[in-house]
């Protein structure tokens, strides 16, 4: 989920597919709706029309900033815009969701995330790695007043807090990554190999590592960085053995 910065402007660029395969909408055929926190339609944005052309599959819609508020007592929000279009007649909905949040003042993104772990853009991009849960995992464990503080010292309080922030998202994103990467690639004469992953065992201990590290830097405290990590076992197949 990609997040923007509340109370600002959202342009949207969505692209309209079916299973991958882009469609253009038939002439006159497309609007779209904004619904907020709650999944009701914005007053002003329910049923807006897109024009479209023979050729367009891709679609740009700006949600105004007006639109984009948190309310008080929460520390973000969503929107779900819907697209309604017509294909030779036949309908199709497209769904895509956004985040609203305050100002998080750390400095970390997606690179150092995949710099830490070893693996390309395309294999881990940056909206599948969501840094304002990593934020708020961290928040909960420091305390909302001492991490706002660390993170605005300008010493290395600010340089730990930054790195558990990190060190959470590398832990986060970790269970589902060896499905995603490939263990070789080629690109016209450019490729490269890696030996095959069996898990991410070692890459997850040195990410308790350094979090526990940072953790001790930022608040005093110790944590257990040596969890034991949990053992899968697999039934004896009955015929083969």
């Amino acid at each position: 989920m990609n997040d923007f910065l509340a109370g600002t402007d959202v342009t949207l660029m969505v692209m309209l597919t079916d299973a991958g395969t882009p469609l253009v909408p038939d002439a006159g055929s497309m609007t779209y709706t904004v619904r907020d926190q709650e999944g009701v339609a914005i007053p002003g944005l329910s049923g807006i029309p897109i024009t479209t052309g023979p050729t367009t599959f891709r679609v740009s819609v700006v949600v105004p900033a007006i639109n984009n508020s948190i309310a008080a007592e929460k520390r973000f929000e969503k929107r779900v815009v819907t697209f309604n279009y017509l294909v030779g007649g036949v309908g199709k909905q497209q769904s895509e969701t956004y985040r609203l949040t305050a100002f998080l003042n750390h400095i970390v993104n997606g690179g150092q995330v995949r710099g830490f772990i070893g693996v390309q853009q395309h294999e881990l991009p940056d909206e599948e790695i969501d840094l304002m849960v990593a934020y708020l995992k961290v928040e909960k464990v420091v305390g909302l007043v001492d991490l706002g503080t660390a993170l605005a010292s300008g010493t290395t309080l600010e340089l730990a807090a930054n790195e558990m922030i990190r060190m959470q998202a590398v832990l986060d994103v970790l269970p589902s990554l060896k499905q995603r990467i490939a263990q070789s690639e080629t690109n016209g004469i450019k490729g490269f190999s890696r030996p095959a992953i069996r898990d991410f065992a070692e890459v997850e201990q040195k990410a308790k590592d350094r979090y526990a590290d940072a953790l001790a830097e930022t608040t005093g405290r110790t944590t257990d960085a040596t969890h034991t990590l949990a053992v899968l076992t697999q039934d004896t197949d009955p015929v083969t053995g």
